[in-house]
């Protein structure tokens, strides 16, 4: 129950028992909540998740909108750039990731971004040096590394991918993709029998051996990968990726996921 109360001429205020306070003692108020403390890192937060949702147009929308607040920062274009290659602007992509990378410096982010972007487009010369100058600039970064590793293989330096891969999967190596790349550059290195068994890693017997005859056939090596779509299907009568390609003068595309759902190349997760 609550009530007033006048001594000496001042009003005071009475509560019950409840809210009775030490006269002494401070009222302090409630925290903000994060949006007002951090409202730029709240709007990074928000086009991330959407992002990461696979929602590429919705951030774009976002983007323009904060834009038009009046609220930008490289974190934000850097963003912007992921959103843009993700709906296949590239050529805005690029603009927008290159003004990142000049305003965020030593963040090997955008140099990141922009492998995977020329990655995309079969720019394999400006992919290696995006990727390169990535790692230089953090060489913490497993999917770094292992797109690194991706487009040193694309230009015939397997040796080199083998060790950006080594690099990746040490860094993390709970990432079948980057075991997936590693079996790829031991084809390419001839060692099939350690790429057989990196491939087992993230695949039954049958489709180990049918990644091998992919990856075989991805070098022109089509008699020996016959063999090994052969053995595929003797681990496996009813594998049907192994049958087609025994079928077809047509090599499988890497981004048929039949026998490799857990993914080979490039990594394109935001960070």
């Amino acid at each position: 129950m609550r009530g007033t109360l006048a001594i000496g001429g001042m009003l005071l205020c009475l509560g019950g028992s409840a809210d009775a306070r030490d006269p002494r003692s401070k009222v302090v108020p409630e925290d903000p909540p994060p949006w007002q403390l951090r409202p730029l890192q709240v709007r990074i937060d928000v086009v991330r998740t959407l992002l990461e949702q696979g929602s590429a147009q919705r951030a774009l929308e976002l983007l323009a909108a904060f834009k038009a607040e009046g609220i930008d920062s490289p974190d934000l274009d850097l963003l912007q750039g992921i959103a843009l290659r993700e709906t296949g602007m590239n050529d805005q992509a690029e603009q927008v990731l290159l003004k990142a990378r000049s305003q965020l410096g030593r963040d090997s982010r955008p140099n990141a971004e922009l492998c995977v972007l020329y990655a995309d487009a079969k720019r394999v010369d400006e992919a290696i040096d995006s990727c390169d100058r990535a790692v230089g600039l953090d060489r913490s970064s497993p999917r770094a590394w292992n797109n690194y590793g991706w487009m040193l293989l694309a230009a015939n330096r397997p040796a080199d991918a083998l060790e950006a891969f080594d690099q990746a999967i040490h860094l993390d190596g709970s990432q079948e993709r980057y075991r997936n790349n590693l079996a790829f550059a031991q084809v390419a290195l001839d060692q099939l029998a350690e790429a057989e068994r990196t491939f087992r890693t993230t695949g039954s017997h049958a489709d180990a051996a049918y990644n091998v005859g992919v990856a075989l056939l991805q070098g022109g090596r089509r008699d020996d990968a016959r063999s090994w779509f052969r053995s595929a299907l003797a681990y496996d009568p009813t594998h049907e990726p192994a049958r087609e390609a025994l079928d077809t003068e047509t090599p499988p595309s890497l981004d048929d996921d039949a026998a490799h759902p857990t993914g080979i190349g490039p990594s394109e997760e935001s960070p």
